[in-house]
């Protein structure tokens, strides 16, 4: 899309974008309001001994990153709005066909319009590469590609009581791939949640009932949702979040006309524990994704990071990820496992600017490929971030 709309329209649209977004929530006066701007750029060196990820005739190379950005955070007695845009510049030390520029703009917005009825929305656009959303949103590999995703949502909530609070949803997304070897498709969803705040002040319970509709040249899928959540925050150093439900789809084959029809099931879980020094994060989700090729699967998903301040400048890392994932359709039995080991380590030379060491080990094992099972990749980068705060 952008060599088609060119960057100067790419630049209009996020622009547009952000004063839409102000406009439409009525913003306060600016003066009377608290806002930071956060220019930013990130430069990294990073040594890649797969940079197709693929199972044989591995290629290694050299990448060198930079990474310009931008953030904004506005908060007013009614107005919320957090902006972040940023680019990325790759350039290969050999393999220069696999130069590229990715992109990406997200912008949050919250309004209070009373005391008991507020607002909010989202809007972002994302320039990536097959190979690496894949990883993150199914954990599959996909040949690389350039991919190019839409998203705009909004919502609004309703306060019946203290405790009583009713909320409407809707999120659009649209993904365009840049062949037509790929699926492109639209989702729309809806979702409506009623919650109630326990007595206890900390805990949080509620059930949100939702649709989703997903929309290719190929298919139509439908599915239906009803979870149950409990969140529960005792401090802001630790919080808890149980959400389990089920899953009712439909996926009309438009060529044929044929139904395929499923029940599955739902989970969000995540913990959080924050000390003055460390902090644990530990999540498992599952739940229906959609592959570049048009498939639905079902995707379980396990995060576990550690971070340890050895001192006030010098911090330290390890994250790990599994996922296992298989074909949504029962009479399909394909099924991939990926995992992913990421220790890092972070050097800060002054309060805006710091030293970055990573190493990424990452594993997809399918048993379709044999007897090329595996393919492996590690990857190893060097580089420094620097912060330029501007507060008025």
């Amino acid at each position: 899309m952008l060599e088609k709309i060119g960057l100067k329209s790419t630049r209009r649209w996020v622009v547009g974008l952000a004063v839409s977004t102000l406009l439409l929530a009525g913003v306060d006066n600016v003066a009377a309001a608290d806002y930071i701007l956060v220019p930013s750029i990130k430069a990294f060196a990073q040594h890649n001994d797969n940079i197709e990820f693929s199972r044989v005739n591995t290629k290694d190379d050299n990448i060198f990153t930079v990474i310009p950005g931008l953030k904004l955070d506005y908060d007013s007695v009614t107005t919320k709005i957090l902006a972040d845009l940023k680019m990325e510049i790759d350039r290969y030390q050999e393999e220069d066909d696999f130069d590229n520029e990715f992109y990406n703009a997200n912008v949050n917005l919250a309004h209070k319009l009373t005391q008991r009825f507020s607002t909010n929305a989202a809007f972002g656009f994302t320039k990536d590469t097959t190979l690496e959303s894949e990883l993150v949103e199914t954990g599959r590999i996909q040949y690389r590609e350039d991919r190019y995703r839409y998203d705009a949502g909004a919502g609004i909530r309703y306060s019946l009581t203290e405790l009583v609070s009713l909320s409407l949803n809707y999120a659009y997304n649209n993904i365009d791939y840049k062949s037509d070897t790929k699926v492109d498709y639209d989702r729309h969803r809806v979702w409506f949640s009623v919650g109630k705040l326990l007595k206890s002040q900390v805990d949080r319970i509620y059930v949100t009932p939702g649709y989703s509709l997903r929309d290719s040249d190929e298919n139509r899928v439908s599915s239906y949702n009803l979870n149950f959540g409990w969140r529960h925050g005792l401090s802001e150093t630790f919080s808890l979040l149980v959400e389990v439900g089920g899953r009712y789809t439909e996926n009309e084959n438009k060529d044929t006309d044929e139904k395929d029809y499923t029940w599955g099931g739902v989970v969000n879980f995540r913990f959080i524990k924050r000390t003055e020094r460390s902090e644990t994060d530990l999540g498992y989700a599952r739940n229906l994704a959609t592959t570049a090729d048009g498939r639905e699967v079902d995707v379980d998903k396990v995060k576990l990071s550690f971070l340890w301040a050895f001192t006030e400048r010098f911090k330290a890392g390890i994250e790990g990820r599994f996922y296992y994932t298989r074909d949504e359709k029962e009479d399909e039995d394909v099924y991939t496992r990926y995992f992913e080991l990421r220790p890092s380590m972070r050097y800060m030379m002054t309060e805006n600017s710091s030293l970055l060491v990573n190493y990424t080990y990452s594993l997809e094992y399918d048993e379709d490929k044999a007897p090329n099972e595996r393919a492996e990749r590690n990857r190893v980068w060097l580089g420094v971030a620097f912060n330029f705060p501007y507060k008025p």
